[in-house]
C-alpha cells in the first residue's frame, strides 16, 4: 500500500527508497493474493482461502477495516479476535463479547 517500513518498535516507520515507492499494491489486491490465492496455489483452495462450510474457519477480526482505512494508519490496526480451525485462539483484553466460548 505505501511500502513504508515499521520498525521493531512499531512506532519508527520509515519512508522507502524513491525507485520502489511506486511498487504498491492496493488492499483490494493484497487481501486475495494472501486468501483465496495462496489456498488456490497450495492446491488447497478446497479447504482454505475463504469463508465457506467444509472450510477450516481460520479468521481475524480486527479493529478498523484495511479496506477502508488510510493506509499511513494501518500500523495501528489492532488484531481482535482470532479463530484458527473454528476455535478461538486468541481474544483481545476488553474485547471478549467478540471472542465466541461455545461454537454452534
Amino acid at each position: 500500500m505505501t511500502r513504508k517500513q515499521a520498525e521493531d518498535d512499531r512506532v519508527t516507520v520509515c519512508d522507502p527508497p524513491e525507485w520502489i515507492q511506486d511498487d504498491t499494491l492496493t488492499v483490494d489486491q493484497a487481501l486475495p493474493m494472501m486468501t483465496r490465492e495462496s489456498a488456490y496455489a497450495l492446491f488447497r483452495d478446497e479447504e482454505l482461502g475463504s469463508l465457506a462450510p467444509v472450510k477450516f474457519a481460520d479468521l481475524i477480526i480486527l479493529s478498523a477495516s484495511p479496506l477502508t482505512a488510510n493506509p499511513d494508519t494501518l500500523l495501528e490496526t489492532r488484531v481482535l479476535m482470532t479463530m484458527v480451525g473454528g476455535k478461538v485462539e486468541f481474544c483481545a483484553t476488553g474485547f471478549e463479547s467478540l471472542c465466541p466460548t461455545v461454537l454452534h
